[in-house]
């Protein structure tokens, strides 16, 4: 009876929360994406900047990673980011890596972040701003909210305020300055 009534009440807070419920009776999201990579049958890979390694550190906390995290990046150089990860010089030049803790301007102030995914062709980027620029505070909510878009994805959703750029869309210098102002009005 007990467990019966518990379980009324997790679908109500499941009703209520809707996406923001992830998992129940796991230590962390990364548990949750791990499982869903599994379950789906699909593998991950990790780029990171201003998270130093932050993602891919606690998706393999998880045990059974391996068989769903392939490898990790993490590009703090600019250099790195082109070299390594095939970011064009070009993009970089023109909307800049960084925006923290000295880096921010007017449109992009300290404390914003760009996550990208990418699945079955499609990049996925979406803007997060935290309003506390400390440093580890952000380095923790840009992994949380990256392990986020990645289950979500996983899930074969699309996060609320996600930006999707086609193969074709992913290099048109049209496609991305829209992309840019889009992200641009979302601060002003």
């Amino acid at each position: 009876d007990g467990e019966k009534m518990c379980r009324a009440y997790a679908k109500k807070f499941y009703d209520t929360l809707g996406d923001a419920v992830y998992d129940e009776d796991v230590d962390g999201l990364e548990e949750t994406v791990v499982d869903t990579l599994k379950e789906k049958g699909l593998t991950i890979s990790t780029a990171e900047s201003c998270t130093g390694g932050l993602i891919a550190q606690r998706l393999t906390s998880v045990s059974g990673s391996s068989e769903v995290f392939g490898y990790g990046f993490v590009t703090y150089w600019e250099q790195a980011k082109t070299k390594l990860v095939g970011v064009d010089p070009a993009v970089i030049g023109k909307y800049n890596v960084v925006a923290g803790p000295t880096g921010g301007d007017e449109v992009r102030p300290v404390g914003t972040v760009y996550l990208g995914a990418a699945r079955d062709g499609v990049a996925y980027v979406k803007k997060l701003f935290v309003s506390r620029p400390d440093r580890a505070l952000v380095r923790a909510r840009a992994a949380q909210a990256a392990l986020e878009l990645g289950l979500r994805l996983a899930q074969g959703k699309v996060p609320e305020g996600t930006q999707a750029l086609t193969a074709a869309r992913q290099s048109d210098d049209a496609a991305l300055a829209a992309l840019d102002r889009a992200f641009v009005r979302e601060t002003s």
